[in-house]
This record gives structure tokens, sequence and C-alpha cells, in this order.
């Protein structure tokens, strides 16, 4: 039986580090944003303190540089995470083992636009439907460069490639100039009555509103006609979960289920550990 030990980001650790080491460069996931926005309290001059410990101030002043991937993260902690570092430029990369790092790279103010990615370099990219077939829309996205890996190590593994191309496991969509745009992995998409949905895509509108300090997105029921279920984790005496519900229906089509919990289940990139909710 595989073991999923789950970690707890200490931010006064890494506040102390920043300031300790002068660090100008930070290489960051999802969870050491989430773990900074729902802690961090800034003042002036680069200066911050965490909730747990408001007497103690820490200098961060000195980064300018932030690398961010891992995983997806909604705009709106994004927008948060931002506004610590104001003068640090920000990178968004998506990649995977595989690929030996990086697939796309987004700076910040392309992802505030709403911008996909752009492909690496001498990289090519297709998306396959549900039916195998290369399609101009939403689907599985292939990679193929020079910095995908060669194969598995070992005697009788399949090999993953299709035509020489690696499929990535991941939900997306590839423009004619090769941007890239990533809506989730691809076992994160579900099948309502309606239309297929990206749980990122509700999990990053239910972001944007202003008492969600974290949010996780599931689907349950039928697999053909899955209803989606969202578990909140509400700032205190704000609001509830049946207002956040009213909130969210005013914004899709679909039924929505919401249910307020004390902390979302993630590992240690910060991916949301789904298969604990179900």
């Amino acid at each position: 039986m595989c073991t999923v030990q789950l970690v707890k980001f200490e931010p006064t650790l890494y506040l102390a580090a920043i300031e300790r080491f002068g660090i100008s460069r930070l290489c960051v996931t999802p969870g050491t944003i989430y773990g900074l926005v729902n802690n961090l309290s800034m003042l002036k001059d680069g200066m911050a303190t965490v909730a747990s410990n408001p007497e103690r101030k820490f200098n961060i002043g000195s980064v300018k540089a932030i690398l961010c991937g891992g995983t997806s993260i909604p705009l709106a902690k994004l927008k948060q995470y931002m506004a610590y570092f104001g003068g640090a430029s920000v990178i968004i990369a998506y990649g995977s083992i595989e690929t030996t790092s990086l697939i796309t790279a987004c700076a910040c103010q392309e992802v505030l636009l709403a911008l996909p990615g752009v492909l690496y370099p001498n990289s090519s990219a297709m998306v396959i439907d549900e039916h195998g077939n290369e399609t101009g829309g939403y689907g599985e996205l292939y990679i193929s460069g020079p910095h995908v890996m060669s194969g598995h190590v070992g005697k009788g593994m399949r090999s993953p490639f299709v035509n020489g191309f690696y499929p990535t496991g991941d939900y997306a969509w590839v423009a004619a100039n090769w941007t890239v745009s990533i809506r989730g992995m691809l076992v994160d998409v579900v099948d309502t009555k309606n239309s297929p949905i990206a749980l990122t895509g509700i999990e990053n509108m239910a972001s944007e509103h202003l008492a969600v300090k974290d949010c996780a997105a599931i689907g349950v029921g039928p697999r053909d006609a899955a209803q989606v279920l969202l578990f909140v984790v509400l700032e205190p005496s704000i609001v509830s979960p049946k207002d956040i519900n009213h909130w969210i229906q005013t914004r899709v089509e679909f039924d929505i289920e919401c249910k307020e919990v004390q902390e979302i289940p993630k590992l240690s990139n910060g991916s949301i550990f789904r298969q604990f909710l179900k």
C-alpha cells in the first residue's frame, strides 16, 4: 500500500530564511503560495508579519524574481502573492518529470490577462480528443522535443509514446501560434449532464470570493452525469457555505453543492489530494 505524507508549510521559517540570506530568487509551488497568502500580512518597505507571531517582522524586500510551478494556482491567490513581492518578476512554469522540466512558461503580466503559456523552444505539441483523433479544441496534450525523455528504464515496460509524442495526461488547447492553455489534469475533468467541466476552473472561480481562503472540487455520481461537489475553507464569521453556493450558481449553468471544511488536504507541491476528499 502506498503511503502519502501531507507536509505542513511553515511560513515563519520560510520568511526567516529569506531575511537571513537576503534571497533574491524564489522557486515556489502553489503550496508555498497558499501557506503565505493565508498567514502573511504586509507592512511597508518590504516588511512582513505572520498571523501566528504578529510581533516578529521579516524583511523580504530582497526578492527580485519568482518562478512558480508544480500544479495550477487560482488567479486570485496569485494576485495576492504577487502583491507581497511587488517589485519581483514572476514566471509561471508548466512541465513534468518526463519532459525534464518545462513544457511552457508565461510571465506574470500574461497570466493576469489570462493568456496561455508559450511552448518550449524546439518542441512540438498536439491535442488528442477522447476518440484518439487530433483536434483543434480541448483534449489531452501530447508533447515531442529534445527535452522529452527517451523512455522508461527497465525491460518489459510499455512505451508511453504515440507516434513519437508523449501524452502528458493534461487537459489543454494549443493555438496556431504555439501557445498552450492548460485547464488541469485530464483526470480532473468530469462529465456533467451539460458538458465536460474542468475542476480547476471551478476552484479558480470560487477563489475569487473574498471569504474563500481555499477550496477543492471533485466529481461525484454517475461517470457521464457527475455532480460537482466543492469543499471550501472560509474566513470566519463572514458567509456560510449556502451563501457561497448561491454566489457560484449565478456564474455557472449546472448544480454545485458546497461543503465547509477546516482544511484542504494537499501534497507537498500544493496539488489537491482529491482521492482523500472522495
